[in-house]
């Protein structure tokens, strides 16, 4: 197996990047997902470990071989890299059994047909296919097709195993399950995986850690316990979470001593905690940023709250998220018992003020 080292990906198209100046490090055994919206270049980064395209600058390390250098001349082919990649339409070939769909990449290496059939079955049996290996891909489900991609990449024996969006065909309920059997499969492999996603939510329950990626650029890497409570931008902040973090635009002052962001709809008054925010700050522009299950709603006013009016109760199965207005903002704030709320109720909001996060307006760096 083998640990992952890139050092300053960078990929064009013409004059545009796909990845730029990307540094990622991978453990051994590690599962660390990829995941940000459509064209942030996790494809781009998974391809270019695979050795499916040339990169253009940086270096791509498996352990401590080099596989990729432009400035040294260095590309391993795809097929000594010993990876394998599984891809989103799973790519099973329709006249094959689940056995030769499985096998195939063994047999195109002339592996032994005796060690051909152990891998085959070993693999079949750790997926819970072994009674379909005679079937052909049509009379199966999604679930069976995707398991039967898992394990043609698996009886290669790969170093790291690469997972572009495996699970985006399955239906709601079944992906959830196919999650839990894909981690604990990586798990009993011991294998170093890189899973790609746009779904925020597959991320945070899959990964070791999470690498979050917008534009080309790594935004953030690190716990989903890190990513969802000390995000490191606004970026970050309201991307990983749903629903997704509250952002209220303010200005930052100092009154009678204390910090306060003027919100508009209130004068927010920070924690103590908070003091040396003003000494780190160059502008006064923020935005004062709060999960929906840190909303505090009452009936009555309190210390640092502002009336807002109740619009939606959308129940979601033992919570219910209450869409709010005020001031012209929207909010979002999830509470287990709405049955003393109606839409058009008018409500008191407040903050839990040892949650609450601060960025900056311009950079959306994180100030606290």
């Amino acid at each position: 197996m083998a640990s992952l080292t890139i050092k300053g990906l960078t990929k064009k198209y013409g004059e545009t990047a796909a990845v730029e100046n990307l540094d990622l490090e991978v453990k051994d055994k590690e599962f660390v997902v990829l995941v940000g919206p459509s064209g942030c270049g996790k494809t781009t980064t998974l391809n270019g470990i695979a050795g499916l395209i040339e990169i253009d600058e940086g270096e791509i390390w498996f352990g401590d071989e080099l596989v990729t250098s432009p400035e040294h001349g260095i590309s391993k082919i795809p097929q000594k890299r010993e990876v394998a990649m599984v891809f989103q339409d799973y790519a099973i070939y329709p006249h094959m059994t689940v056995f030769g769909n499985i096998a195939f990449p063994l047999e195109i290496r002339k592996v032994n047909k005796h060690e051909v059939e152990a891998r085959v079955k070993k693999a079949a049996q750790l997926l819970e296919i072994e009674e379909l290996l005679n079937r052909k891909p049509k009379a199966l489900s999604g679930g069976q097709r995707q398991r039967i991609a898992l394990g043609r990449a698996m009886v290669r024996n790969p170093k790291i195993f690469l997972l572009d969006e495996p699970l985006a065909n399955l239906d709601a309920k079944l992906r959830v399950h196919a999650r839990v059997e894909l981690r604990k499969l990586q798990q009993e492999l011991g294998v170093t995986a890189i899973f790609v996603t746009h779904d925020q939510v597959e991320a945070m329950t899959i990964g070791d850690r999470i690498a979050v990626m917008n534009d080309g650029h790594l935004e953030q890497m690190g716990t989903p316990a890190e990513l969802y409570h000390n995000p490191a931008n606004r970026f970050v902040a309201g991307f990983i979470g749903s629903p997704p973090m509250n952002m209220l635009e303010g200005r930052l002052e100092e009154k009678n001593g204390n910090l306060v962001i003027d919100l508009k709809l209130c004068i927010y008054e920070l924690p103590k905690k908070a003091r040396d925010l003003i000494k780190e700050t160059i502008s006064s522009k923020v935005i004062l940023g709060i999960r929906p299950e840190n909303i505090v709603i009452t009936k009555e006013s309190k210390r640092n709250s502002f009336e807002a009016t109740v619009v939606h109760i959308e129940l979601t199965g033992k919570e219910s998220n209450v869409h709010l207005e005020a001031g012209g903002s929207s909010l979002i704030a999830i509470r287990s018992s709405t049955q003393d709320l109606r839409a058009g109720d008018k409500v008191w909001l407040s903050f839990d003020e040892e949650k609450i996060h601060v960025f900056d307006q311009k950079s959306g760096k994180a100030l606290l």
